[in-house]
C-alpha cells in the first residue's frame, strides 16, 4: 500500500483520504497478500475526489510504478457500488511444494489429487477469535486442483482455485498442503506461493 501511496502522490492523482487524527489515502486491496507471496492478479480500489478517465489514471499511475509491477486493466466504478472486498469470492494460486523425503513419482501425486477431489469432506480444526475450537470442512472450500509441470528439482507444483471471501470463508495455501498430507500420509513444505488471480462475484 505504501508503494501505491507514493506513486499516487508523485502522479498528482486526486486521491481521497480517510478522516480521523491520522488520515490516509483511500487505497483498498480486495484481499491483502500474505508476506512472501507473489502475485500477478491483484485488485486494488482507489477512491478519488474527482472523476478521471480510466486511461488517464492508468497512464499516470503506471509511469510512477516499477517496471515489474504492471497495470493490467483500469475500470471506473460507482462509489455506491459494492466494493471489490465485498464482492470477492475466489482466488487461484500456484504452489511449489517440497517433499520432506524422496520425491514421489508423478502418478502418486496425481492419485492424491484425485483422492482429494473424490471426497466431500476433509476436516481441520481452527481457533475462532474468541478462542473457541471450530471444525472446518476444507474440501468444500476447494473448487479445482491440478498438477503443473515443475521446473524445480525435488519439488512439484499444484494449481488450485479456492474460496477467498473476506468473511473468513477462505482456503489458504497451507490448508491445501494440509489436505495433501491427510490423503498421502506424508509431510510437505511450501517453497513458493503465487496468486494468479482474484475472482469477484456479480454482487
Amino acid at each position: 500500500a505504501k508503494l501505491f501511496d507514493r506513486a499516487i502522490r508523485r502522479a498528482a492523482i486526486p486521491i481521497a483520504f480517510t478522516g480521523g487524527f491520522h488520515p490516509g489515502p483511500r487505497i483498498l486491496p480486495a484481499n491483502a497478500l500474505s508476506l512472501g507471496v507473489t502475485s500477478t492478479g491483484e485488485i486494488i480500489e482507489f477512491e478519488l475526489t474527482q472523476e478521471m478517465e480510466p486511461q488517464e489514471f492508468g497512464e499516470k499511475l503506471a509511469a510512477q510504478l516499477p517496471v515489474d509491477l504492471p497495470l493490467y486493466r483500469v475500470e471506473s466504478v460507482d462509489l455506491q457500488a459494492p466494493t471489490a472486498t465485498q464482492l470477492l469470492e475466489k482466488a487461484e494460486y500456484d504452489l511449489t511444494i517440497d517433499t520432506e523425503g524422496e520425491m514421489p513419482d508423478l502418478g502418486r501425486i496425481d492419485a492424491w489429487i484425485a483422492d482429494i477431489l473424490a471426497t466431500e469432506e476433509i476436516w481441520t480444526e481452527r481457533k475462532t477469535k474468541s478462542g473457541r475450537k471450530q471444525q472446518v470442512n476444507l474440501r468444500e472450500r476447494l473448487f479445482t486442483l491440478s498438477r503443473l509441470e515443475s521446473e524445480t528439482p525435488h519439488a512439484f507444483q499444484l494449481r488450485y482455485l479456492g474460496s477467498c471471501r473476506n468473511d473468513g470463508n477462505l482456503l489458504r495455501p497451507s490448508q491445501v498442503l494440509e489436505m495433501l498430507e491427510q490423503v498421502s500420509g506424508q509431510e510437505f513444505r511450501l517453497l513458493k506461493v503465487h496468486r494468479k488471480r482474484l475472482i469477484l462475484g456479480n454482487g
